[in-house]
């Protein structure tokens, strides 16, 4: 079962472990189990909102500008469709 706290999640499902995601935190998109890699998506944990405990809200496309992504729309995103850190690294990081 999913936990929220002030700033962090606890994830115990699907084979991997939150232990503590937070804002600004690294993480990927995989759409379902199996997908080919180029499926998966890049992002930034931008907020985790006090309405639910299943998602967070992440920038997925900020055009590479990382360092600026809080300004870019986020989707909001089951936590157990994510992973920790990128999978894939961007050419400008």
């Amino acid at each position: 079962m999913f936990s929220l706290h002030k700033n962090s999640i606890g994830n115990g499902q699907q084979g991997f472990l939150f232990n503590s995601i937070t804002m600004h935190k690294k993480v990927h998109y995989v759409p379902f189990d199996g997908c080919d890699e180029s499926l998966i998506e890049n992002g930034m944990v931008k907020e985790m909102p006090g309405h639910t405990n299943t998602s967070i809200r992440v920038v997925y496309s900020c055009g590479g500008n990382w360092d600026d992504f809080m300004n870019y729309t986020s989707q909001l995103t089951p936590i157990n469709k994510l992973g920790m850190g990128w999978k894939h690294n961007p050419l400008n990081l």
